[in-house]
């Protein structure tokens, strides 16, 4: 999945550091490393893909995430080919596609031949006339650094906060605005006898369902993603899973009442889904050589992220054509 990009000479260029390895953070470690940059990717979870994630528990396993991606782009099209015939995507209608075995696989042939390094929680950054430098948020982890570059993959607020000492950047990012979601992943002890495997609700709680187990690629017993709404979700960000667990399966046996579950739980997604972009594909302030963005530069969707992944990408490349030649 890495080629060599055609300018690339194979001598030491730039030291770039990337913060997230969501869609955004991959696609710019992937072609920054391609073209022969020192890169490394750096995440906070022992995962890849953000909010690509797949929840396995016992023989059970749920999309408690995003549920698919939906393309178009040629870009992404072409993306999609190359992650097929590797054997992590698998195309479910015109256009969209699921991970497999699991949303979480989708996008992990990016990470082939990077340098990267995760459970690493990142709680200062500074920049020095060598370069910036990280700090790790655990005395065992040593600091990081110098990189010439630095560019932050996180949800807008966290890439917020992180930046605060550089209000410049840190600004711009947070008119971005973001939205929760709470998820309850249900494996009923009978068959919920549904005709479709999307459940619109009109309720004030619950917004919509997707069954899992028949997806392709998936299997086992019948299993359930319930996404509540947006505004139900911001209002009671801070109850406990627990609670939210019992509200959200209390919403959905009064939809559904046949079967009681056989395992049941509830996740927390602070940082769902784009609520209001910024509008452009990053943010910069190119004398720090500091960049930040994701899919809340320009919309909700996997695609957005990866577009933002390319734009900085080809930032950092137009600032270091010269060191490439």
């Amino acid at each position: 999945m890495l080629t060599k990009h055609p300018h690339a000479t194979g001598l030491p260029g730039p030291k770039v550091a990337i913060i997230g390895a969501g869609a955004a953070g991959l696609m710019a470690a992937r072609i920054l490393t391609a073209s022969g940059l020192s890169v490394t990717l750096i995440d906070k979870s022992r995962g890849l893909g953000g909010r690509l994630a797949t929840r396995r528990v016992e023989s059970f396993a749920f999309d408690h995430g995003c549920p698919s991606v939906h393309v178009s782009d040629p870009a992404d099209l072409a993306l999609m080919a190359d992650l097929t015939a590797a054997g992590t995507a698998v195309a479910e209608s015109e256009g969209k596609y699921l991970g497999l075995p699991g949303m979480s696989s989708l996008l992990k042939p990016l990470a082939e031949g990077l340098d990267l390094h995760r459970g690493v929680r990142i709680a200062g950054v500074r920049r020095e006339p060598a370069g910036w430098y990280l700090r790790p948020d655990t005395a065992d982890d040593a600091e990081m650094g110098p990189f010439d570059w630095l560019l932050v993959a996180a949800p807008a607020p966290q890439a917020a906060d992180l930046l605060a000492g550089y209000p410049d950047v840190s600004t711009q990012i947070s008119k971005a605005v973001m939205a929760p979601r709470w998820t309850l992943m249900v494996v009923p002890d009978g068959d919920l006898n549904q005709e479709s495997e999307r459940i619109q609700f009109e309720d004030e709680v619950l917004d919509f369902a997707i069954r899992n187990d028949t997806k392709p690629g998936r299997g086992g017993p019948e299993s359930w993603v319930v996404h509540a709404r947006q505004d139900w979700s911001g209002a009671n960000l801070e109850i406990s899973s627990d609670s939210a667990r019992d509200r959200l399966l209390a919403g959905f046996r009064a939809h559904i009442p046949q079967g009681y579950p056989r395992y049941v739980t509830a996740h927390r997604w602070r940082f769902a889904e784009v609520a209001s972009p910024l509008g452009g594909p990053y943010v910069i302030d190119p004398d720090l050589r500091l960049m930040a963005g994701g899919d809340w530069c320009l919309g909700p969707l996997v695609t957005d992220a990866l577009a933002s992944g390319r734009a900085m990408a080809a930032q950092v490349l137009a600032f270091s054509e010269p060191a490439l030649r």
